[in-house]
């Protein structure tokens, strides 16, 4: 490929890979060669995607609700800075994690299980004041 590289001409690009500025000429000539040698990123499959959605889904229905709710915050917060770092660390080895489902599969999943918990501690409340009561 031939190019201009010059600063001047304000051709600098920021690829997701690097922080450092490249001249589009020589993103283009990274991305021909990449094709040439048959190197790209392995996505992850439609069976890893369920698979590990049911994993977080089963997994976190039988954490959250076992846990107190405090370490149910933590474990909420941990998965938050797990998932991306795994994706991140994968990346760097060539392969893409998918980011979007899991985070959204855990958040409906600690709603639920939130929702579950707090349904069954009022009805457990309110059994309690009618034998108290007597009514």
């Amino acid at each position: 490929l031939v190019g201009a590289v010059a600063p001047i001409l304000q051709d600098l690009q920021v690829t997701p890979t690097s922080r450092v500025r490249m001249p589009g000429v020589e993103v283009n000539a990274n991305i021909v060669s990449q094709m040439l040698s048959g190197e790209r990123l392995q996505e992850q499959g439609t069976l890893g995607v369920i698979l590990m959605l049911a994993a977080i889904t089963l997994g976190g229905i039988v954490l959250l609700l076992k846990l107190p709710l405090r370490a149910m915050g933590i474990l909420c917060a941990a998965v938050f800075v797990v998932i991306p770092g795994a994706a991140y660390a994968l990346f760097q080895t060539g392969y893409a994690l998918n980011v979007v489902y899991p985070e959204l599969a855990w958040i409906f999943t600690a709603l639920a299980a939130l929702w579950y918990r707090n349904q069954t501690e009022l009805k457990e409340k309110r059994d309690r004041i009618k034998n108290i009561s007597g009514a």
